[in-house]
């Protein structure tokens, strides 16, 4: 008797200091700073480019939706040739968010938009839980997609 007595408040403790399982809009919710712009055609960009920066907010909705909104430093376009920014804020209210368990961490894709190909990541944002780093993937020709590499902001 004398032992869970003693064994019960070290258990009480120790679960109510454990972290609670996040679901996947809430592990990779958060504000991402664009750190480089890539083509396949050219070096990378790293950001800001021209003086221009881009932001990405991610916020839960549901466990598998995420509201995700692209922002612009500002909305006059004068980056280089080649380079995408949006000329405004881009907002996708129920991007759906597969999770995907891998060895040592967890692959989330974002899907902004329902994608026509199941193997594509054409409008899709790629996140690891064991990385700050975000990359939103889009069609910036119809021949190919850029990719804009983001850093989480703490």
């Amino acid at each position: 008797m004398k032992t869970w007595l003693i064994l019960l408040p070290i258990i009480l403790v120790s679960w109510a200091c454990s972290k609670p399982e996040l679901d996947p809009a809430q592990s990779i919710e958060g504000h991402y700073q664009a750190k480089l712009y890539q083509n396949d055609s050219q070096q990378p960009w790293a950001y800001p480019i021209s003086g221009q920066n881009v932001l990405l907010e991610i916020k839960s909705v549901a466990p598998d939706t995420a509201q995700v909104t692209i922002l612009p430093s500002t909305t006059t376009s004068s980056f280089p040739k080649n380079v995408y920014s949006p000329l405004h804020a881009l907002t996708y209210s129920k991007a759906f968010i597969k999770a995907v368990p891998r060895t040592g961490y967890t692959a989330y894709y974002l899907y902004l938009v329902p994608p026509s190909n199941p193997n594509s990541l054409s409008n899709a944002i790629v996140l690891t839980s064991n990385s700050d780093l975000a990359f939103y993937n889009f069609p910036a020709t119809p021949e190919q997609d850029h990719t804009i590499e983001f850093e989480k902001l703490h």
